[in-house]
């Protein structure tokens, strides 16, 4: 009877733990919106040299296609994403601007009461700037690529079967920049503190 009783048990847990699973395994597709405050200096050598500390705040969206898999009590997961930063800052005649931005990350996680994944992230991303400026009376436009390491960490809620809202919290970390210009470059590459709210729906 104990033996039967036990094992009742463990079947329980194991298809209560394969419906927690269901709601988060396979792929999905979404579009997250964010907000982040970013902190990058702009260098311009030549005859008259500058050194600009540009900071400021701007929303972004993505759209997003991943996949996941509940495996041994923990989620693991992959996905891309693409979108548009809106940064456009302007200081002493110079400007500032983001543009399309591309990545590559990684999820682990927990599920837990059934509906809700608590996960860590971590992602490469490249993103594409432009920096306008006036020297000697000639405006000036140069285009930086910036590559990115981006960790970070988010909960989402399980909606029903198909759809999920999450929201997260990355912090952006340039590594390296490429240019077309050698007198252009970031003398403090793009750090960026980012918060985004996310709708997914699972296929």
């Amino acid at each position: 009877m104990k033996k039967t009783l036990l094992l009742a048990a463990t079947a329980a847990t194991v298809l209560a733990g394969s419906a927690e699973a269901r709601k988060f395994d396979g792929t999905y597709a979404g579009v997250s919106l964010g907000y982040g405050l970013e902190n990058a200096k702009m260098n311009v050598g030549g005859t008259t040299p500058t050194n600009k500390h540009h900071k400021g705040g701007a929303a972004s969206l993505h759209a997003l296609l991943g996949w996941g898999k509940f495996m041994c009590s923990n989620y693991y997961g992959a996905e891309v994403r693409g979108g548009y930063d809106f940064l456009n800052k302007k200081k002493s005649g110079d400007t500032l601007k983001a543009g399309w931005t591309y990545g590559l990350g990684f999820r682990v996680g927990r599920v837990f009461n059934n509906d809700w994944l608590a996960f860590f992230r971590f992602g490469v991303d490249r993103s594409e700037y432009e920096f306008k400026y006036t020297r000697s009376g000639t405006q000036n436009k140069d285009n930086m690529r910036v590559w990115s390491v981006v960790p970070g960490f988010g909960a989402e809620y399980a909606v029903n079967d198909m759809f999920n809202v999450g929201l997260s919290y990355e912090y952006s970390i340039g590594y390296t920049q490429q240019g077309n210009n050698s007198e252009y470059k970031m003398s403090k590459l793009p750090r960026n503190h980012n918060v985004r709210v996310g709708f997914t729906v699972d296929f």
